[in-house]
């Protein structure tokens, strides 16, 4: 494959572009026959575009469809800010955050839980305040341990500091072990920018020019690939996803990794919408996750199954 193709780039005169998957659960594959399926779909499809910029607006739905198909149990929910949506495990960290209430939340799940959980970690920034960041942060009891994956590799987007309080404060109260993001990644060894230039967002960006929503993507990935494969560590999840692009030449690269993440958000897509229950609001192929504000207000059907089934696996509700 030359690495100098666009991503979206294929001769194609059919108006309807058809979308392929394997016929193979994928489930049952490990993690290196998973990255190179999800490597194949991503190929196979990359005529469809993706806008990822709209998945703040069907994390519900996503996050829904790996609960349900992985059995996960460990949920919360963060009323506290009235967002339009409910986001499980989902918090927000700004300039006006308060930092004992953010601790309070934090102790509340650690001691809550007794089997790992995934957070999802959204930083405002601190000059453009519509600009967020996605992070994930994940605490394993067993180890008592607290890492924090964030998809440009080293953390350095809105409240550092905040957050930085946070986790000393956690630290501190619960004796824990904290891993960061740049603890998980193999090249930890050099400086920050080396780690971000050679983030998995970075290098989507090497193709698509900073497109918005590569963070929330790879957060959902890493945190389905923990799910998926509990007996290995984050970085060695994150290890493995690095070391399927070993050997490839550079401006290569990026075209792999969105083949991957591609292929991943089609797999997303075509679990949405076996649980969505009006026709008209399945998600368009034609422009996968397309900006609809509407769309999880309106479904209001699905949005009870949602909400009936993640009520009984709270563990824990903020208001």
């Amino acid at each position: 494959m030359d690495g100098d193709d666009d991503f979206n780039d294929i001769e194609d005169n059919n108006t309807e572009i058809p979308i392929y998957q394997a016929d193979l659960d994928y489930n049952t594959l490990d993690i290196n026959n998973l990255l190179n399926q999800l490597g194949e779909d991503g190929y196979i499809n990359r005529k469809v575009e993706n806008k990822y910029q709209a998945f703040e607006h069907y994390k519900q739905i996503f996050h829904f469809s790996l609960v349900k198909n992985f059995g996960i149990d460990t949920l919360f929910l963060d009323n506290s800010e009235n967002r339009p949506y409910s986001q499980y495990n989902c918090i927000s960290i700004k300039d006006s955050s308060n930092i004992d209430v953010l601790t309070s939340k934090f102790l509340n799940i650690i001691n809550s839980v007794d089997d790992t959980i995934c957070i999802f970690l959204d930083f405002q920034s601190l000059r453009f305040k519509n600009n967020w960041h996605t992070t994930l942060l994940i605490y394993r009891p067993q180890k008592n341990c607290i890492e924090h994956y964030d998809p440009n590799g080293a953390f350095n987007f809105g409240d550092v500091v905040k957050f930085d309080n946070l986790i000393e404060n956690l630290k501190v109260l619960k004796d824990l072990i904290f891993i960061s993001s740049l603890q998980l990644h193999s090249f930890n060894m050099f400086n920050k920018e080396y780690s971000r230039n050679r983030s998995l967002n970075n290098i989507c960006n090497l193709h698509n020019k900073d497109h918005p929503g590569w963070c929330q993507i790879w957060s959902l990935f890493i945190y389905e690939m923990i799910v998926r494969y509990p007996k290995m560590t984050t970085k060695q999840i994150i290890d493995t996803i690095f070391m399927s692009l070993k050997g490839i030449k550079n401006k290569e690269v990026s075209i792999k990794v969105l083949n991957i993440i591609n292929g991943y958000y089609i797999l997303l897509i075509l679990r949405a919408n076996e649980i969505i229950t009006d026709n008209s609001l399945k998600l368009s192929f034609d422009s996968l996750a397309e900006f609809n504000s509407e769309y999880v207000i309106n479904d209001i059907k699905m949005n009870r199954l949602i909400e009936e089934y993640m009520r009984d696996k709270l563990f824990s509700c903020f208001y």
